[in-house]
C-alpha cells in the first residue's frame, strides 16, 4: 500500500511573505494577511478586510483591496490646538 502523506520532515516548507516583492494583484492567504497587519489570522475576517470567497473555508485576499480597505479606515492625525 502506498504512504498517502508525507512525514512532517519531507513537507516542502511554506514561503514567508515577508521579503518577497509584491504587486497590487498579489494574492494573499489569510495567514499573510495577518502577519502583514500583525494581527492573529481571525481578527483578519473580524476586521471585514474585503476578500474573495472561492469556497466555504477557502478566501483568498487581493493586496491592492487590503490597501485599499486600509486607505478608508484611516483617521486623520490629530491636530494640537492653537491657542
Amino acid at each position: 500500500m502506498a504512504q498517502r502523506f508525507r512525514e512532517p520532515s519531507q513537507r516542502t516548507p511554506m514561503k514567508k511573505s515577508v521579503g518577497i516583492q509584491s504587486t497590487d494583484a498579489t494574492v494573499m492567504t489569510r495567514a499573510e494577511v495577518a502577519a502583514w497587519l500583525q494581527v492573529a489570522p481571525r481578527q483578519v475576517e473580524r476586521l471585514g478586510v474585503p476578500c474573495l470567497s472561492l469556497s466555504r473555508k477557502c478566501k483568498r485576499y487581493l493586496r491592492r483591496d487590503v490597501l485599499q480597505w486600509l486607505t478608508q479606515r484611516r483617521t486623520p492625525p490629530l491636530r494640537p490646538d492653537r491657542s
